[in-house]
């Protein structure tokens, strides 16, 4: 999954990219406003480690989320350039870093710091880009005739809802019409995600707060800047510093459950001698679209599942002959739902 950084400049994009991929503002490219800076991060599954522990594998594999740090870029007239959007739409989900930190030595661009004023900025702005694909998309359907046609209804429809400021995502749409206009990759048909970069033991201003729960908006207060900083200590210093701001864990970790949480994902294992890992899915996902995860070959050739999750695994002693012996190993079907934790193992032929 591609999770794109955006923000204003001196918001502090690339030092939130640098947290979450550990990595080193010297390691980067900043020789043009186009160059997306790439890396990713791993999820921390305990799951991936107990299975380790018990079956020896050569290897383990855990899910990532890949990040790319997107430089924000407008045209002569203001508006988000051609290079940006493009980058943006081949992103998963949205990131947006808004400034919420004083530092004089790092001028704001805008004069002033205003996290909430960023922030209807560049929503502002991504809404505006799928505006003019829609318009433009409107007037192609219009030329050619088919204006009152089932796509040109179907943009007519989605252009009314974005002159209402409303969001591709928000707005009321069949699933159906959904699958046929993901192709077109809209910016506000995304996930946005909002990392508020504060100073340290800083919350989240009310009036922002307000705003993004009207919004329908996930926010999370990061400090970029120092938690980057800590990246240099043990985990264990890294854990008391964190601490005396009143956080719990690390940034990074933060928002990895955050995007768990808006994108509604789940993970499944795979486990034995060669190799134990761990593998992301959209909740509600069946297991045939599990075995297309692993392989290609693995859903073409689909004949069944065998499954236990992971919890009953361990009460049956982490055994997987005391789990067969318990009657706990279950063979289910292609339209069997994955559920977190479940330990798969696919039977196919091909």
């Amino acid at each position: 999954m591609k999770t794109g950084l955006i923000g204003l400049p001196s918001s502090g994009v690339t030092t939130i990219f640098c947290l979450f991929c550990n990595r080193n503002y010297t390691d980067l490219a900043f020789s043009g406003k186009t160059e997306v800076n790439l890396g990713e991060t791993r999820v921390p599954d305990s799951r991936v480690d107990r299975l380790a522990d018990i079956f020896k594998p050569r290897k383990s594999v855990y899910t990532t989320i890949e990040f790319a740090d997107v430089p924000v870029d407008v045209d002569s007239g203001g508006a988000l350039a051609a290079s940006t959007v493009n980058n943006i739409r081949n992103m998963d989900a949205v990131a947006i870093v808004i400034r919420s930190f004083n530092n004089p030595a790092i001028p704001h661009t805008r004069g002033s710091v205003d996290p909430l004023r960023d922030l209807h900025s560049i929503l502002e702005e991504a809404l505006l880009a799928d505006l003019i694909q829609v318009e433009k998309k409107l007037e192609k359907n219009s030329k050619e005739g088919r204006l009152k046609g089932r796509e040109g209804q179907i943009f007519t429809e989605i252009k009314a809802g974005l002159d209402a400021m409303i969001p591709i995502r928000d707005q009321e749409l069949s699933s159906d019409i959904r699958k046929e206009i993901s192709g077109f990759r809209f910016l506000t048909e995304k996930p946005f995600l909002v990392v508020i970069n504060t100073e340290p033991g800083e919350s989240i201003p009310n009036e922002l707060e307000e705003y993004l729960r009207s919004a329908k908006l996930s926010g999370l207060p990061i400090a970029g800047q120092f938690e980057l900083e800590l990246t240099a200590l043990t985990p264990e210093e890294q854990g008391e510093f964190l601490s005396e701001i009143g956080v719990s864990e690390g940034g990074r970790d933060r928002f990895i459950n955050l995007v768990y949480r808006n994108l509604d994902l789940i993970s499944f294992l795979t486990y034995g001698d060669d190799e134990c890992r761990a593998w992301s899915l959209p909740r509600g996902s069946d297991a045939v679209e599990a075995a297309g995860r692993i392989h290609s070959d693995l859903a073409r050739g689909f004949i069944r599942a065998e499954i236990v999750n992971f919890d009953e695994f361990i009460q049956c002693g982490a055994s997987i002959a005391a789990v067969k012996k318990a009657g706990k190993m279950r063979m289910e079907g292609k339209k069997y739902l994955i559920r977190d934790g479940d330990m798969v193992t696919i039977l196919f032929n091909i």
